[in-house]
């Protein structure tokens, strides 16, 4: 269900969103043709869900989707009005209070909607109206914030045509993510249980963190600024570099983290049973530390005017994966860690294809990529091997460390012992990056308290 949703708030997008920010100024005209047209393609996807309701009871055998599916059919229609404020806040780069305020109050705002409903009995219920709660807070939020009646102009097809031919590309990437991202769950759900696909999810779910939190979040900035220098190819590149550079410094110490300690904490917080999602956590931290190369690479090819490389290295992702599933299939090797390394088969080919395309249209060379990543990759190796040597040696077994002089801790003490781990882990990675280059850990960490007094 809540894939069919996806699908219909990306169509009510239609890649609009991006072509607000990159196209320059004036933009009134581009402004007013998305709020008259993405109203109407929202309606249109919450049709076809009133619509296909029947049809997605029938396909997962469950009569009461007809009514659930009905009741979540006004979703695309909130999620197409909020693109266009949202669009012009990213564009503005007035990003604080949209996402420093008004994105935790829709998720706490919602999460107390569902848990108060539920405890009323309302049951399946108190998730759509959950769902309702959280979009509107964003809808209202952004509005307020961005104001976009006041940037309206004179809507046309003849612009419309225009945002299509740009959004067409993004939206085809955006659909093929879904693909990219289902794909694995099918997998396992036909070929293993409902079990698996938990523990995956779960895995999933932790490993994305550093891709979300960090990769994206960036490529968010990343979009609107680059777009601006698209006309100075050497400001163009410089920009990117440096901001290749803090990603790399910022992404590969905490995936590296993930990957050596993922699966001891996750066995201690989450418990034995889960075990399995922290060996898949560990496996899919190598998916990030690969996958933020090309989600830089997306945000700078929407913002030099080729929108199709983004579509293109979807393709690459999503067949590759696909391709490496169908393999494991055929031999009966479908597992969790099988799958979750397929992903990262994936994410090598597109990250990639990322930087041959960045060559190919003359962003950056693969020489000035690879002395941005030199320093990062260095202070990774020396983490590596540093959390690799402590949890091999002195700290074997750290997991089963619950008592001290006979009083039984439960899992606090090996809790703190791995995230005490986890911070020196990261200490030698600044001092491996001073080592290599004098200066430079402390600039990351100036830079870093600089980013949080922005935003705060």
């Amino acid at each position: 269900m809540v894939i069919v949703i996806t699908v219909a708030t990306l169509f009510a997008d239609a890649g609009s969103r991006a072509a607000i920010v990159y196209f320059p100024d004036p933009i009134r005209d581009i402004v007013g043709t998305a709020m008259v047209a993405l109203p109407l393609v929202g309606l249109l996807g919450s049709a076809a869900l009133i619509g296909g309701a029947p049809l997605l009871a029938d396909f997962y055998q469950e009569p009461r989707l007809t009514n659930i599916a009905v009741a979540m059919a006004g979703l695309p229609l909130l999620a197409a009005l909020t693109v266009v404020p949202d669009a012009l806040l990213q564009r503005r780069l007035d990003l604080k209070i949209r996402r420093g305020v008004v994105d935790p109050a829709s998720v706490t705002l919602s999460g107390v909607a569902v848990i108060a409903l539920a405890a009323l009995g309302a049951e399946e219920w108190s998730l759509v109206i959950g769902l309702y709660v959280g979009a509107a807070i964003n809808l209202m939020g952004a509005w307020y914030l961005a104001r976009p009646l006041r940037a309206m102009g004179r809507p046309s097809f003849a612009t419309w045509r225009r945002i299509g031919r740009y959004g067409r590309h993004l939206l085809a990437a955006h659909l093929l993510e879904v693909v990219e991202g289902q794909a694995p769950v099918i997998a396992l759900g036909r070929s293993l249980s409902a079990t698996s696909v938990g523990l995956y999810s779960m895995g999933d779910k932790l490993a994305t963190l550093p891709v979300v939190g960090i990769a994206r979040v960036a490529g968010e900035v990343a979009f609107p600024a680059l777009s601006r220098l698209r006309d100075d190819i050497d400001r163009f590149r410089k920009a990117f570099l440096d901001s290749f550079q803090l990603l790399a410094m910022l992404s590969i110490p905490a995936c590296i983290s993930l990957v050596v300690l993922g699966e001891p904490l996750v066995a201690v917080i989450f418990g034995e049973r889960w075990r399995a999602a922290g060996e898949v956590l560990a496996v899919l931290s190598i998916w990030a530390a690969i996958l933020w190369i090309a989600e830089l690479a997306r945000e700078a090819f929407k913002a030099a005017g080729h929108p199709k490389r983004v579509s293109w290295n979807g393709v690459v992702e999503t067949s590759t994966l696909i391709a490496a599933i169908v393999g494991l299939a055929v031999f009966g090797s479908i597992t969790l860690l099988g799958v979750a390394a397929a992903r990262v088969l994936a994410a090598a080919a597109v990250s990639a294809m990322s930087v041959w395309s960045m060559r190919a249209v003359d962003i950056v060379g693969f020489r000035d990529l690879a002395k941005a990543v030199r320093l990062p990759a260095l202070g990774g190796a020396a983490q590596l091997v540093a959390l690799d040597l402590a949890m091999r040696i002195p700290l074997s077994g750290v997991e089963g460390w619950r008592e001290v002089f006979g009083l039984d801790l439960g899992p606090t003490l090996p809790a703190l012992i791995l995230f005490a781990v986890l911070g020196a882990g990261l200490a030698v990675y600044l001092l491996a990056l001073e080592f290599a280059e004098p200066r430079s850990g402390r600039r990351l960490v100036s830079t870093l308290r600089g980013i949080a007094g922005a935003a705060a």
